[in-house]
């Protein structure tokens, strides 16, 4: 006897500038709600839905097979699922199981995160890509559209949110056993950059992101790392200062995303909102001293304005998809706005991990 396949609830997305999409549930139910952005990812669903700089988020995924090889738990970047909301395209790939036997679908509702299938996630791309990046609600509880875009707008901006308290570790934590070691400020970290740290030769201390720039440096590690996280880098006042007195110190810091921001900002840059951010694994950026283009991991809603950085910075690499600066040097300090390690995409530029830290040795 065949089984009756059951038709998941519905679910609704809705958008503060008045747009209300129907689809199916392919996660949780309940509702979410955060700042609607899309990923051109086409593979690491995994890597992405736990990347801790998607909190705050609903991530719409541009790619329309999503789900359709299922969920490998090894691929995990933290121990929990950190986007506020998951949208796809297929109405069927979120069912198909993993390796371990676990759907996409499963994954989901385990996490308690709210996911819709069956929207046209290429519509919503090109939207976000006109109007920017959009607040939202994600449900499958059924309510007027009206309610719902009203729900929307009253979605916090993610301007002036300092938010890496929230997906940093809760106490000191010690990866690997190296001689060579290197203090980590997680302000959200994925666990690809631990592995790249660590492959690359020395043992990693992550701290919480509220840590002092005299704790990180007290048992004398031979360089500081600044690791990527959400919000705005502009709100995050202590964590400036810290980077400040980094800085100051002579022990040589590396920035990713976020910390590349924070360390440009302690050194007098400024900072913009993005109109629809980058995602994705799939973003060339060109070394400017080379010339050799790299095939980048980003995931970013703020960037630094070109030209802020004050005299003796060297701007190193650049976005070839809008110009925006993504990577600077100065004495003993490196900022990259791209993910080397990858996770998902790419991992070309893990070297540049490498080349930093053998520098600083």
């Amino acid at each position: 006897m065949s089984r009756k396949s059951t038709v998941p609830p519905k679910a609704w997305l809705a958008l503060e500038n008045g747009s209300v999409y129907e689809g199916l549930s392919a996660g949780a139910g309940g509702t979410a709600q955060g700042e609607v952005v899309f990923t051109t990812s086409m593979t690491g669903y995994v890597e992405t839905l736990t990347d801790p700089s998607y909190w705050g988020q609903i991530v719409v995924a541009t790619n329309p097979h999503i789900g359709n090889h299922g969920v490998q738990l090894e691929d995990r970047q933290w121990d929990r699922i950190a986007a506020a909301g998951y949208v796809v395209a297929d109405k069927t790939s979120p069912d198909s199981p993993g390796m371990d036997g676990r759907s996409l679908r499963r994954f989901l509702q385990e996490g308690g995160v709210v996911a819709a299938s069956g929207l046209p996630t290429r519509d919503l791309a090109l939207m976000i890509r006109g109007a920017g990046a959009l607040r939202g609600v994600l449900t499958t509880e059924k309510a007027s559209s009206k309610a719902l875009v009203a729900l929307a707008r009253r979605v916090p901006a993610m301007e002036g949110r300092s938010l890496s308290r929230l997906v940093s570790v809760r106490e000191p934590r010690v990866f690997g056993r190296s001689r060579r070691r290197v203090s980590l400020l997680d302000l959200g970290s994925k666990r690809a950059l631990i592995d790249t740290l660590i492959e690359s030769g020395v043992s990693v201390k992550a701290f919480p992101a509220r840590t002092s720039a005299a704790t990180l440096l007290k048992e004398g590690p031979e360089a500081v790392v600044l690791s990527s996280g959400p919000g705005d880098p502009a709100a995050m006042r202590p964590e400036i200062e810290t980077t400040r007195e980094l800085m100051r110190s002579g022990v040589p810091v590396l920035g990713i995303c976020l910390g590349y921001q924070l360390l440009g900002l302690a050194a007098g840059a400024s900072s913009f909102k993005l109109k629809f951010g980058h995602h994705g694994a799939n973003h060339p950026v060109k070394d400017l001293q080379t010339g050799q283009v790299l095939i980048t991991t980003q995931n970013h809603g703020f960037a630094l304005k070109a030209g802020s950085l004050p005299s003796g910075w060297r701007e190193t690499h650049r976005s070839l998809n809008d110009g925006t600066l993504e990577g600077f040097k100065h004495r003993h300090a490196a900022g990259l706005q791209f993910h080397p390690e990858g996770a998902p995409g790419p991992r070309e530029a893990r070297e540049l991990v490498r080349r930093f830290l053998n520098r600083s040795s």
